[in-house]
């Protein structure tokens, strides 16, 4: 799959995967979970996908969460160990492409070790046309998931961007 397509949680590929994505989010309770931000302007979308994220095995002290782009590039600041981002695209002040890439832009002045410490932002939108999805990917965004999203799209998404 083309990470900027639209997941297909219809296909048999997708389904059939599914039980060793669960089993692999299950495994881990038994390493270092990664260090996840929502961000989202909307509480209703925070909870759903903290629900999700719940359910796959991710601790909620694992999980940060903040209500707008400026917001979230504040506790990137205070927080090293975010390893991924679900970011919504609209919202107000600071939206999703401008928070995504100043955060790509800080990291390039960062040291060469904090560099390795990548962090990947997945795109996190009810907008589902071609041009938001190229405008994703201009930005530097890593992968676009629609709204709603289902336990097994995101389940591969922690699968692919953290055990990576």
């Amino acid at each position: 799959m083309n990470k900027y397509q639209k997941a297909n949680i219809n296909s048999p590929n997708f389904i059939k995967n599914t039980s060793s994505l669960l089993k692999k989010m299950n495994d881990l309770n038994q390493r270092a979970q990664p260090c996840i931000m929502i961000v989202d302007d909307q509480q209703i979308n925070i909870l759903a996908l903290k629900l999700i994220l719940k359910r796959i095995g991710i601790e909620e002290n694992n999980i940060i969460q903040a209500n707008s782009g400026s917001e979230a590039l504040q506790l990137l600041e205070d927080n090293k160990n975010i390893k991924i981002i679900f970011m919504d695209i609209e919202m107000p002040v600071i939206n999703g492409f401008q928070a995504t890439q100043l955060i790509k832009s800080r990291k390039q002045k960062q040291s060469i070790k904090e560099q390795q410490q990548r962090i990947h932002i997945i795109a996190y939108t009810s907008l589902n046309d071609d041009e938001t999805i190229l405008k994703c990917k201009d930005a530097g965004m890593d992968f676009y998931l629609e709204k709603p999203c289902s336990l097994n799209s995101v389940s591969s998404v922690i699968q692919n961007y953290y055990f990576i």
